[in-house]
């Protein structure tokens, strides 16, 4: 069963570590992003606070726009010199087609926007186009 909320728009932010694969120590990398998340959800008011969710990334979604930036921020400058991150934001509505698996079940524009966001953070940083510290981009498409 898919449940959508027609008419409520939310910020999704994904976030994923740079060049994790060269860290040596993968565990201590993982429970260092883990501990600011942490820190960052006792402080950021979200609807589904920030996780790791697969691999090097992570998720939140968030009621509006100005928390999921101040929850990417506060991350960036936490973890500034351990490791860097990138950051997609994305707005509009959410589907969930399992609550208890949530942010794995979900899909909608929010999502889609905030994964497009995030690729084209990546594609840019190929060409050199912004300046590395550049590492977050918002999509409302």
């Amino acid at each position: 069963m898919v449940q959508t909320v027609v008419g409520k728009t939310y910020a999704v932010a994904i976030g994923d570590i740079v060049a994790s694969r060269q860290y040596k120590d993968q565990t201590a990398l993982i429970k260092a992003v883990i501990d600011v998340l942490a820190w960052v959800n006792e402080r950021i008011e979200a609807v589904q606070p920030l996780q790791m969710t697969v691999g090097d990334e992570f998720q939140g979604v968030y009621a509006e726009l100005g928390s999921a930036l101040d929850a990417a921020l506060l991350t960036r400058l936490r973890l500034a010199g351990a490791c860097d991150l990138r950051f997609g934001i994305g707005w509009g509505e959410i589907s969930s087609f399992d609550p208890e698996r949530a942010p794995m079940a979900q899909s909608g524009a929010a999502w889609w926007s905030a994964r497009e966001a995030i690729e084209q953070v990546v594609a840019v940083e190929s060409k050199r186009q912004w300046p590395r510290t550049v590492r977050t981009r918002f999509d409302s498409s």
